[in-house]
């Protein structure tokens, strides 16, 4: 017998195992709003996003489920974007914009938030 060139596991279930997954992961991806919510321009709710990204998952599950197939997490979290009319390239912009203004807050001796010093993102 030849040894095993290659082993390929699939996270759904295999090799992690999250009993309530699917009521926990709306709390999950509702954690990921806040950051998320200042890319759009549009006024994208808290719970269309966290809707938009369960959809995308349900879509990525069934593609694995009939095709036998599993792309890396990126290509489902871009669906989810785009069912938001947004882009991946909007939230990295969004979050590279947020950073900068993390580190004036850093550099200036920030003391107390100030909420309207990231308003223009």
């Amino acid at each position: 017998m030849t040894a095993p060139r290659a082993i390929i596991f699939d996270l759904g279930g295999t090799l992690v195992h999250w009993p309530k997954w699917e009521e926990d992961a709306p709390t999950k991806w509702a954690a990921a709003f806040h950051t998320v919510r200042m890319a759009s321009s549009a006024s994208v709710t808290r719970d269309d996003f966290v809707a938009a990204m369960r959809a995308a998952e349900k879509a990525h599950w069934e593609r694995v489920d009939r095709e036998h197939w599993s792309g890396p997490p990126t290509g489902l979290v871009s669906d989810g974007f785009r069912r938001l009319g947004m882009s991946a390239d909007d939230v990295f912009n969004a979050y590279v914009k947020k950073n900068e203004v993390n580190f004036q807050r850093q550099d200036s001796g920030y003391a107390k938030k100030d909420e309207s010093d990231s308003k223009h993102i």
